[in-house]
C-alpha cells in the first residue's frame, strides 16, 4: 500500500469565558445539553456497533430518527440532526483509525514478498463486512476499535444557520444561539 503524504490537519476548539448571560438562558442551555447528551449516547450505542460499520454519516440521522424522534425529547429537529451528524462523523473517524491500525498489524504479521497475496486479500476483506467471517481480522478489529466512547459530555453542535455572532466592542462578542423554542434566540456575551 502506498504511504499517505501530507500532514494530518489538527482541529482545536477555542474555549472563551462567558462574560454575560441571563439565568434563563443558562437554564435553557443546560436543558439543551442534557437532552442532546441523551441523543449523543443513543446514537453512539446504535451507530457505533459493527453492524453499522462503514455507514455514511449522511444516512445516520434517518437511522437514529427511526427509534428516537426530536419531538420525544422536545428538541428542534435541526439541533438533533447536527448532533447525530457529529456523532456519525466521530464514529467514521474511529473506524478509519481502526482500519489503519489493523492494516499496520497485518503488514507486521505477514511481512515479506511471499505474503503479499495474503496481505492484499486481508486488506480487501477489511473494506467490507467480510472481515466478520475471518477470525483473525475480527479479533484485530475488536482489539483496535474503541466502540461507543465519545469522551464528550455536554456539547451542543451548531452549524451555520444555528447561530449569529456580533462584535460589541474590541474584545467582546455576542453570540445568538438557537434554543428549544422556534424563533427565540439565546444571547450570550463572550
Amino acid at each position: 500500500m502506498p504511504r499517505k503524504e501530507g500532514v494530518t490537519k489538527r482541529i482545536s476548539t477555542q474555549v472563551v469565558p462567558v462574560a454575560g448571560m441571563t439565568k434563563s438562558v443558562e437554564l435553557e442551555l443546560l436543558q439543551v445539553m442534557k437532552k442532546l447528551g441523551i441523543v449523543r449516547a443513543e446514537s453512539y450505542n446504535k451507530l457505533g456497533s459493527i453492524n453499522h460499520w462503514g455507514l455514511d454519516w449522511k444516512k445516520a440521522y434517518p437511522e437514529v430518527r427511526s427509534f428516537r424522534t426530536p419531538e420525544s425529547l422536545g428538541l428542534p429537529s435541526k439541533l438533533m440532526e447536527w448532533t447525530v451528524s457529529d456523532v456519525a462523523k466521530a464514529i467514521t473517524a474511529q473506524q478509519a483509525a481502526c482500519t489503519e491500525a489493523v492494516v499496520k498489524r497485518i503488514y507486521k504479521r505477514f511481512s515479506g514478498t511471499y505474503n503479499q497475496k495474503r496481505r492484499k486479500e486481508l486488506c480487501r476483506q477489511l473494506k467490507t463486512l467480510a472481515f466478520l467471517e475471518n477470525p483473525l481480522l475480527h479479533r484485530f478489529v475488536r482489539k483496535e476499535y474503541q466502540r461507543g466512547h465519545s469522551w464528550v459530555k455536554n456539547q451542543i453542535v451548531y452549524q451555520q444557520g444555528g447561530y449569529t455572532c456580533k462584535q460589541l466592542s474590541r474584545n467582546t462578542y455576542q453570540l445568538e444561539l438557537a434554543g428549544l423554542r422556534r424563533g427565540k434566540r439565546n444571547k450570550v456575551i463572550v
